[in-house]
């Protein structure tokens, strides 16, 4: 895909998404969509808060959010704890089996707990409300100390890198939209700096982990630290090397993530810069194969819609697109455009 025909593509999708998202909507619930077309599991429970938040987000990008503003934070609202966090409960009621079987998988009890995907589902909520121009409050839940963040990083199971490295990504969001002073947000952030850089050294440069994983855990320490830019110590070339690999990328995340990866090494290194931006243009022409010109929309997994979420079965799988795969996407050409300097896509950036 050369840059023409990068543009002429996002103009395509500018006007075609809008009508995919628009038929997910639930006529009788303001603010409900669906995740897939027809291949939902869960239909008349209260459940999709994390669909509402990708309508959200493609709208947003879109710029054209203002007609389901009220409707959107309404809904999103209706998923919010006493404690300040948002949960799903279908997803937490049908993940439990998934949960039981990765803590006996691994040996470990820690898998058993809700609690990484809760503070995952609402990061994507407060995300979401942020967007809508609503003025959320603040988490009082978490340990925001020095020794607080140092345990955080220490509870986090670091054998799968992917996964620490969301949930330290969530932590670094809830620092910046907390009620601490400027200075305390930054110097917890430096912290966390510091602690990301001790634990790359373990897990990371031992390369413990899959390449495709590795890859994900860099994109999630970089999107965290992003919030203060703070990615530059946290980068080296070889991360560049690893997502010029010809790797088998099997959907939307895994796709996403060396895009993300390798535009953040451009903001701040030329190193392999022409091959970077090659490897981005090459990437974006690869998801379309993920676009179903019938429905107008992104599978998340090629040719079939994502099937499960937070570790519940949320669609039967079909060859249908769904909202998770089509926001990903969405926002993979957003940070493309800006790696090939496109002024003309207008496309919005969303908090994330």
């Amino acid at each position: 895909m050369n840059e023409a025909e990068f543009n002429a593509f996002i103009i395509k999708l500018k006007k075609e998404l809008p009508e995919f998202v628009e038929s997910l909507k639930v006529a009788d619930q303001p603010g409900k969509y669906k995740l897939s077309p027809s291949g939902d599991v869960f239909e008349n429970e209260h459940w999709g808060l994390a669909n509402s938040t990708f309508a959200t987000r493609i709208l947003f990008t879109l710029n054209l959010i203002e007609k389901e503003r009220e409707n959107l934070v309404n809904y999103i609202l209706s998923f919010k704890r006493e404690d300040g966090f948002f949960v799903d409960p279908e997803i937490k009621k049908n993940n439990i089996f998934s949960r039981v079987k990765t803590a006996i998988k691994n040996l470990n009890p820690k898998y058993l707990s809700n609690q990484g995907n809760e503070m995952a589902e609402t990061r994507q909520a407060f995300a979401a409300l942020i967007n809508l121009g609503y003025e959320v409050e603040p988490l009082t839940e978490l340990d925001l100390t020095d020794q607080g963040i140092t345990n955080y990083f220490k509870s986090q199971l670091w054998d799968n890198v992917w996964g620490a490295s969301s949930q330290i990504n969530h932590l670094l969001f809830f620092i910046k939209y907390s009620n601490l002073t400027e200075e305390r947000k930054l110097n917890l952030s430096k912290l966390c700096l510091e602690e990301a850089i001790n634990y790359k050294k373990i897990y990371f440069d031992k390369n413990q982990n899959n390449d495709l994983i590795l890859i994900g855990g860099w994109m999630k320490l970089l999107m965290g630290l992003s919030l203060f830019n703070l990615t530059e110590k946290l980068l080296d070339n070889r991360i560049v090397d690893v997502c010029l690999q010809n790797l088998e990328r099997k959907d939307a995340c895994e796709h996403f993530n060396t895009v993300y990866v390798l535009s953040e090494s451009l903001k701040i290194s030329d190193y392999k810069r022409k091959e970077s931006i090659e490897k981005i243009l090459n990437t974006c022409s690869e998801w379309k194969k993920y676009y179903h010109e019938n429905y107008s929309g992104f599978s998340f997994n090629s040719e079939k819609s994502i099937e499960f979420f937070y570790g519940a079965r949320v669609t039967k799988g079909l060859n249908q697109p769904d909202l998770h795969g089509t926001a990903m996407f969405l926002w993979g050409f957003l940070i493309a455009s800006k790696v090939i300097d496109s002024n003309q896509n207008n496309l919005f950036e969303p908090i994330l």
